[in-house]
Parts: structure tokens; C-alpha cells; sequence
């Protein structure tokens, strides 16, 4: 579990953590040859962050979320399990903030080796799955780094406020 402190923002994405590591190891439970099971180990690891994170006394901002396995299932063709859709219920975020696909800075690399077309379509997939469980989903405008990042903190703040 990495916590990232709102003046730390960073990048830290658990999904390419997982799949490092099964590289290195000679694995085999990688997103393109394992999608039935990959989820498996990225919403138990979603979980732990989720359970570990200090949601109670700090400001927290995750890269990813527990439903997001939805969408990667879907695109794949497979139904989303009852479990993933009972821990998407159970470990409610307080909001989502979501970038649309860009194409401009979309990079492709050895644990994300997907076209263009299918990173555009799953990341439309990701709002849905989200949507599915319950949430509002929050669009980040497609802008520099800074205005993103102060579009969300925010946005924080406004629900804090609430």
C-alpha cells in the first residue's frame, strides 16, 4: 500500500506494480493472458490500499479504484463476478474524478502494451463501470498537469465544504 499525501501527489498505480512484478517472476497472471483471474489480485491490492489509506484524518487521492476491474472485464467479455460488484458496493470512495481518453499523451509501454483504440475504449468503460455502482462520476478537463491537479484539490475542498 503506497498513501500519497495530497502535497505529494504522485504516480503510483497498483495494476503496474502487479504486473512488474509477474513479469519479472516469468508470471503468467498478466491482464492479456489471465483477464478471468487478473482482477483477482489488483482489487485485493485495491482493498488493502483502501482499508490502510488515513480516509479518516487525511485528504486521500487513489490512482485507480476497486470497480475499475468492471470495466477491464467487460471489454474483455467477461461478466463482472458478484464479489467485484459487492467490494465496488462496500469500499465507497467520496468521489471520482475521471480524465477522458487523450490521445495526445496516451504512451503505450510494457505493462500497458494496448492500442490506442482499446485504451480508448476501455477508458470510456472505466466511467461506466463506475456509474454502475453508484457514483457521480467527475470529469478532469483534458488540460496541463497543474490545472488538473488543482481542478481536483478543489473540487476536494467543495465536498468538504459540503
Amino acid at each position: 500500500m503506497q498513501f500519497i499525501p495530497k502535497q505529494d501527489l504522485g504516480n503510483s498505480c497498483l495494476n503496474v506494480n502487479i504486473i512488474r512484478k509477474e513479469l519479472e517472476s516469468g508470471g503468467k497472471l498478466l491482464p492479456w493472458s489471465a483477464p478471468s483471474e487478473f482482477w483477482k489480485p489488483v482489487t485485493a491490492s485495491r482493498i488493502i490500499q483502501f482499508r490502510e489509506a488515513p480516509i479518516q484524518t487525511h485528504d486521500c487521492v487513489f490512482d485507480r479504484g476497486i470497480p475499475e476491474p468492471l470495466a477491464f472485464l467487460k471489454i474483455e467479455g467477461i461478466g463482472a463476478p458478484k464479489e467485484l460488484i459487492t467490494f465496488s458496493q462496500q469500499y465507497r470512495y467520496d468521489a471520482i474524478f475521471w480524465t477522458p481518453p487523450w490521445k495526445e499523451i496516451y504512451r503505450t509501454t510494457v505493462e500497458r502494451p494496448w492500442s490506442w483504440d482499446y485504451a480508448e475504449k476501455l477508458g470510456t468503460m472505466l466511467k461506466d463501470a463506475y456509474e454502475s455502482v453508484g457514483y457521480k462520476v467527475v470529469e478532469i478537463p483534458k488540460d496541463t498537469i497543474e490545472i488538473r491537479t488543482n481542478f481536483v484539490l478543489d473540487n476536494m475542498d467543495r465536498l468538504k465544504r459540503k
